[in-house]
């Protein structure tokens, strides 16, 4: 199968693939297993990016450890024997030249070789029991919301976040120490406590937002890839969340939105009151055509809703929803259309 060719390099600072390697119950690890998978022509390449991640991290014995060093050394006079001969311009014969070609195969690796050599210098054994020892993992700490409700919940600093249905938020030990960074999954609402000393940031898709001290909300939509920032008062700015991107940044006043896009990360205004009215937790239908209900849902609870029953796109709705769940909201409409809903996988809804 064609698809994306991945470098040992570029998969070690991929915070998602690390995540996966150091924590095999996380979200990512559904995405990477079925990414592998899909690349088994890759796989000797993701086993030794896992490798490096695991011996970065102190999670190889004193023998893996040693045994990915000789490997980086040989790879390394590899590489200083073939860069002599192209030097001093000598040819290649029938058996050097498949040589050649595994050793421009793993070319990528070679950047990273001195860095896991120094590494590897940097361990101690205790007592000759051979245990590594290792600075100790970070402690993480992640919050999530349920399916159809929202979530308020406070950070350490005084930061009010409240997540949207199935999102979730997490943040480490070192949070509000030097700076305060969360990283975002779903959509949530920020309330950010104010300390110019610290700056706020929160990565969600493929953007970055920091702050000092200000109110935003953070959308991605299901199944979806892009991520929007809409300000309501304050000042931020959106980068991208990938610290290599050429990609400009741009400062968010109040009334605007910023969202990623193919030519960079545009602005444009949006309505407030939507989000105003969401924060407020109160949803009210007035004689609405159920199609346009329909869409609202989807966006105020974050799911996908499908009215696979065409003939109710046009009967109305007319109730107030103050403090409800999105399956009391359902149960309620479907009741008066004499409809029902399902939830399928992916967490999507059927009208019927």
């Amino acid at each position: 199968m064609q698809g994306k060719i991945y470098t040992v390099e570029e998969l070690m600072c991929d915070e998602s693939f690390v995540n996966f390697c150091l924590n095999a119950a996380g979200e990512e690890t559904l995405q990477w297993k079925m990414v592998m998978d899909a690349l088994p022509e890759q796989k000797e390449v993701f086993e030794q990016a896992a490798k490096m991640v695991w011996l970065l991290h102190g999670k190889l014995s004193k023998e893996d450890v040693e045994q990915q060093v000789r490997q980086v050394q040989g790879m390394l006079l590899l590489r200083k024997t073939f860069e002599q001969k192209e030097i001093t311009g000598q040819e290649e014969d029938s058996k050097t030249a498949p040589v050649k070609s595994l050793y421009r195969r793993f070319l990528p690796l070679t950047a990273v070789a001195a860095a896991v050599i120094i590494v590897f210098t940097l361990f101690f054994f205790n007592g000759g029991k051979g245990e590594a020892s290792v600075t100790k993992p970070l402690a993480v700490t992640k919050e999530q919301s349920s399916f159809g409700q929202r979530r308020k919940l406070q950070l350490p600093d005084g930061t009010t976040v409240t997540l949207n249905s199935l999102a979730s938020i997490t943040w480490d030990e070192n949070y509000n120490k030097q700076d305060r960074r969360v990283s975002l999954s779903g959509s949530a609402f920020f309330e950010v406590a104010k300390n110019p000393a610290k700056p706020f940031t929160v990565t969600s898709g493929q953007l970055a937002t920091t702050a000092l001290g200000t109110s935003f909300y953070v959308h991605t939509a299901p199944a979806a890839t892009n991520t929007t920032v809409s300000l309501l008062e304050g000042k931020i700015q959106v980068a991208p969340s990938d610290s290599k991107s050429f990609v400009k940044p741009v400062i968010v006043i109040p009334g605007e939105e910023a969202a990623w896009s193919k030519a960079g990360i545009r602005k444009q205004s949006f309505d407030a009151s939507g989000v105003q009215e969401w924060l407020s937790n109160k949803i009210v239908f007035n004689k609405t055509p159920l199609q346009q209900a329909v869409k609202k849902l989807s966006e105020w609870y974050n799911v996908e809703i499908i009215l696979q029953d065409k003939s109710l796109a046009k009967q109305t709705v007319t109730a107030t929803y103050e403090n409800q769940s999105l399956q009391d909201v359902l149960s309620v409409i479907c009741f008066s259309l004499n409809s029902n809903y399902k939830i399928q996988e992916q967490h999507t809804i059927v009208i019927y």
